[in-house]
């Protein structure tokens, strides 16, 4: 019996996957747990593995293709096993909820005035191949609004093009429509969810002069690893900031999780350091590498950016002094982080002298945790920046 192959549910939020590249071509042999296709959700690109050993057949999915989960995109055939082998009504079942997914998802949120249109009149949508939808996609065109030319009003690539041609003359200018990522969904999904969080804002500066120093005595040592260790020590003394907002109460952490943003062409990625306040700055500085770099080959996984309960976002390799970060939802707090500035402070002699000094921005969520608690945090938090902990190993 034929093996279907399925988009798993690599998380409990996912709902579909876009199929970013095949590794295996229909006809070839397959081992079990080998991979057969890469995946993004989430803002994660996994590898899909085989289900069982035998011959990959019938792919119904291009690449580009937002796929349901759950949904079968390809069959493993055993010896002797051929594609007519492949139960049809799975195949027709198949075909037909990929049709509905892909209305949905080129308007998550709402439906457009052509689909509400379709829909009254108990019109079908039309037909198309996935080749001509991610095409659609590719160029901004609603397959709603497109009158198919080919057998039974099916849609073909010509006919997205010359709607393509079309939009762009009406418009009058050559701006191009490009399609949200998966990695670019979720964050729009994160950011619109930390935007009706009542939040409280507060800033402050402090000398980084021994951050400087420490730094300049181990180059190995960045920025990053000692604001996480001074973050993750502050927030074993305040409570309400390593916290998380719940409709049965405010659940508070034992343990410092510090996720820490990085930037990349796809997006913002945020993996976690966990237990930070147990480790030394090299342990830091390792763990950091190491998903830093799982971030950049794109090999990082729910479980790396998972269980964060504080976050620090830091644009100081920028010329950026401040900035306010939203909060990384259920987290109740983030720390955004500025460049290092010469600033002019008063002397003790009531003289002027110049300080290096970092901004820092701390976002609250309200319901958590109120001002005093913030600033009473910041307070604490300057301390440990000012005086850092100088053991290393």
């Amino acid at each position: 019996m034929p093996i279907p192959v399925k988009i798993p549910k690599l998380g409990m939020s996912m709902t579909a996957a876009t199929l970013v590249r095949w590794l295996i071509v229909d006809g070839e042999p397959v081992e079990p747990k080998q991979s057969l296709a890469e995946i993004e959700t989430d803002k994660i690109v996994s590898e899909l593995e085989s289900p069982a050993g035998g011959t990959l057949s019938n792919r119904s999915v291009a690449e580009g293709d937002i796929v349901p989960v759950a949904q079968t995109i390809a069959w493993i055939l055993a010896d002797g096993e051929s594609a007519g082998d492949i139960p049809l009504t799975t195949q027709q079942a198949v075909q037909t909820n990929s049709e509905s997914i892909e209305l949905a998802s080129n308007s998550p949120a709402s439906v457009s005035p052509a689909q509400e249109s379709l829909s009254a009149s108990g019109s079908k949508r039309a037909s198309s191949s996935p080749a001509v939808r991610r095409l659609a996609r590719e160029q901004g065109v609603e397959l709603s609004t497109v009158i198919g030319s080919g057998p039974d009003g099916r849609i073909t690539k010509q006919d997205v093009l010359q709607a393509a041609q079309q939009g762009a003359v009406t418009s009058g200018d050559d701006s191009v429509v490009e399609p949200l990522t998966a990695t670019r969904r979720a964050i729009t999904g994160t950011v619109t969810k930390s935007a009706t969080i009542p939040t409280i804002l507060l800033n402050a500066s402090a000398d980084a002069s021994a951050l400087i120093a420490l730094r300049q005595q181990d180059k190995t040592i960045a920025y990053d690893d000692i604001l996480i260790r001074a973050v993750a020590k502050t927030l074993q003394d305040h409570k309400y900031l390593n916290a998380s907002y719940e409709d049965a109460g405010i659940r508070l952490y034992s343990q410092a999780h510090i996720g820490l943003a990085v930037a990349v062409s796809a997006g913002l990625l945020i993996p976690v350091i966990r237990g930070a306040e147990k480790l030394s700055l090299i342990q830091i500085g390792v763990e950091r590498n190491r998903l830093v770099e799982l971030v950049r080959s794109r090999k990082i996984t729910a479980q790396h950016m998972a269980g964060g309960t504080c976050t620090i976002t830091n644009l100081g390799m920028y010329p950026v002094d401040s900035f306010t970060a939203l909060i990384n939802p259920p987290q109740a707090a983030i720390l955004s982080v500025g460049r290092i500035v010469q600033t002019a402070v008063p002397a003790n002699d009531g003289g002027v002298l110049f300080q290096p000094r970092m901004m820092l921005g701390l976002t609250l969520d309200h319901r958590v945790a109120d001002g005093a608690a913030g600033a009473a945090f910041l307070k604490d938090l300057i301390t440990r920046i000012e005086c850092p902990d100088t053991e290393v190993s």
